[in-house]
């Protein structure tokens, strides 16, 4: 497995990546190169890294518009969902220790904090829940934990898909609050999301109940729905059964 996740990892850093959204990816692709080597301990050279994060951290700005959201390219409209994914990879490069600047990080945590009202203007249609839930857990990874948008979106997970439901799981960990009483029914949720198959007499993963079809302007995919269900089953005390069937599909 981890030999795959390397190989995953040198692929992402190799690609021509272009857009915001792949910059992004590629950076983070680097943070996590970083963290794999150290684990491995391998004292491989840092230099693409390195320049591949600043370069991302450069361009960011150039790609903000006036309400302070990130967009795929400049000039163009920003999307709350992006501008989350933009602060993911700011805390992810100052955990590595990487210098991120604080009025880009000020910035973009008061676009996130606007986004977490169910009244805000700039949502994609159709993924005001998704855009909501995407804001939640990346101010949460940046320190700021809003317990009370929080709950109400937890007290509405009717209307939250499964990655979403995932995203509030892991804000609820994250702040501190894993063993919130609203936790265990949207754990349930993620696993009765998950569709299952025999192979060989053992469980596998089969794939997931999804029954909308999501904007491609949030660059839906399954691959990244079942990372998110891994990250918030793992996050949460008590034994999940469906965890190591999907962190093995994850791989």
């Amino acid at each position: 497995a981890l030999v795959r996740m390397a190989a995953g990892l040198q692929y992402l850093l190799e690609y021509p990546h272009g857009c915001t959204e792949q910059r992004i990816s590629r950076a983070r692709a680097g943070v996590a190169t970083k963290q794999l080597r150290s684990l491995l301990h391998q004292d491989a050279s840092q230099e693409s890294v390195d320049r591949i994060v600043r370069e991302t951290l450069e361009w960011i700005p150039s790609a903000m518009d006036r309400d302070g959201l990130v967009a795929y390219w400049p000039g163009s409209p920003g999307y709350v969902s992006l501008t989350a994914w933009t602060m993911q990879f700011l805390v992810e490069a100052k955990d590595a220790g990487f210098p991120v600047p604080d009025d880009l990080r000020a910035t973009l945590t008061r676009s996130l904090t606007q986004a977490l009202r169910s009244d805000y203007a700039r949502f994609i249609d159709g993924e005001t829940y998704a855009e909501r839930s995407w804001a939640l857990v990346a101010l949460t990874a940046a320190g700021k934990f809003d317990p009370s948008y929080a709950a109400e979106l937890a007290r509405r997970s009717e209307y939250l898909d499964l990655e979403s439901t995932a995203k509030v799981i892991q804000a609820f960990a994250v702040g501190g609050q894993a063993d919130s009483p609203v936790l265990p029914a949207l754990a349930e949720k993620l696993s009765q999301g998950v569709v299952t198959r025999l192979y060989q007499g053992r469980e596998i993963y089969g794939g997931l109940q999804e029954a909308r079809t999501a904007s491609g302007l949030i660059l839906p995919s399954e691959t990244r729905t079942i990372a998110e269900l891994v990250r918030a089953l793992a996050a949460t005390p008590g034994t999940h059964p469906r965890l190591q069937l999907l962190t093995d599909a994850l791989v």
